[in-house]
């Protein structure tokens, strides 16, 4: 995930209320430490773990939970065994799982978490694929059309108006060329409508 796409989620993030970030891949682990640095929960599952960068994040961030598993399984249970308010304000990243297959383990939590964030998502069929599902979705490689830039829009609907004033488009315009898919969980609008939504960090 490209640096401006990770600004765009943590801007998406704040303006949902999430306090609580689910990253399936850790790789190198910046990204980890990125969104764990700008004060969200981390949860950081990986299913091949390095050695390197998982002891680094023991060490520079000792707060970040951990988890080494499949995510498809593991995902699922976390968000299961958290109460409705919390898993309104988490959202998930998938960049372990990727596509469809991402979207399968998405579709068990859907309705519970705020968001995901689908990385290395530039397969057009991809996108076929989430308008077939029914999602609210956009993707940070596409050029914002009239239609795209409406359905953007929606994610700002009964945010702060602090937060409403830059809008979506000049957050999105900056990362042209990067291949991230947002979708629209349940908890978005559940957090929204009960007037939960915040900028409570962990």
């Amino acid at each position: 995930m490209k640096p401006p796409t990770s600004i765009v989620l943590i801007s998406l993030a704040r303006a949902a209320g999430v306090n609580h970030i689910i990253e399936e891949g850790r790789e190198g682990g910046l990204s980890a430490f990125i969104y764990h640095h700008h004060g969200f929960r981390l949860t950081s599952v990986e299913y091949l773990p390095e050695d390197e960068p998982t002891a680094a994040l023991r060490i520079m961030a000792p707060d970040i939970k951990i988890v080494d598993g499949d995510g498809s399984v593991l995902i699922p249970k976390m968000v299961n065994e958290m109460t409705a308010d919390e898993a309104a304000r988490t959202m998930v990243i998938f960049d372990g799982e990727k596509r469809v297959q991402a979207h399968n383990t998405f579709k068990k939590i859907r309705d519970k978490v705020a968001f995901a964030a689908f990385d290395d998502s530039q397969v057009p069929a991809f996108r076929d694929y989430l308008d077939a599902e029914g999602e609210t979705w956009f993707e940070t490689e596409l050029n914002l059309t009239s239609a795209q830039q409406k359905l953007a829009s929606m994610w700002y609907v009964d945010t702060p108006l602090n937060v409403r004033k830059a809008g979506p488009t000049a957050n999105i315009e900056i990362q042209q060329g990067s291949h991230t898919t947002f979708v629209r969980g349940g908890g978005w609008g559940r957090l929204h409508r009960s007037g939960g939504a915040g900028h409570n960090m962990r």
